[in-house]
């Protein structure tokens, strides 16, 4: 019914769409797109493959990881990877106590690409009474795919990239 390249060209654009801070709400509101092209997913958790659940327990909170691959799929695009021909990223931690008597702290994973006039993303959070009990707990799995795409690469398009992590702005805990 449909050319076969249509698939391959409408849902890259309509994923650098999705993330190019325009709400989740409004994509939802393309929904009716999938009733003529029934590829496309009803909804933008569908589109970006928004994970349903990633939490995990930890012995005084919880931890919420989405990652930094699943994350650059989305925001990765073929202008900006020939611009920069590797993928650079600076990464911040640091706390924030929910309400003002500061019972539970969030710990919000935030980074950034070089040279990205976008807005950071968030790969992880911590959600718990003050701060995280155990560094282990809270760093092990960006500490993994970080050493994992250091070694790897990123693949965009069939080229491997580059991968490192230029700045690590932390706080005293962080570091």
């Amino acid at each position: 019914m449909f050319p076969e390249y249509i698939p391959n060209c409408l849902i890259p654009r309509l994923q650098a769409w999705a993330v190019s801070g325009v709400s989740h709400s409004k994509v939802d509101d393309l929904k009716f797109l999938s009733n003529v092209f029934n590829f496309l997913p009803r909804s933008s958790r569908g589109l970006l493959h928004i994970p349903h659940h990633t939490e995990v327990d930890v012995e005084r909170g919880e931890i919420w990881f989405t990652g930094i691959h699943s994350n650059l799929q989305n925001r990765l695009t073929h202008e900006y990877l020939m611009q920069v021909c590797r993928v650079v990223l600076d990464i911040g931690i640091d706390g924030i106590p929910l309400t003002e008597s500061g019972i539970n702290d969030f710990w919000p994973f935030m980074v950034r690409l070089e040279g990205d006039l976008n807005s950071p993303f968030l790969i992880s959070v911590f959600c718990g009474p003050g701060k995280p009990s155990s560094s282990d707990d809270y760093f092990s799995k960006y500490c993994t795919e970080v050493l994992e795409l250091q070694e790897s690469g990123i693949e965009f398009n069939g080229v491997i990239y580059p991968f490192k992590v230029r700045h690590d702005i932390l706080d005293a805990m962080a570091r």
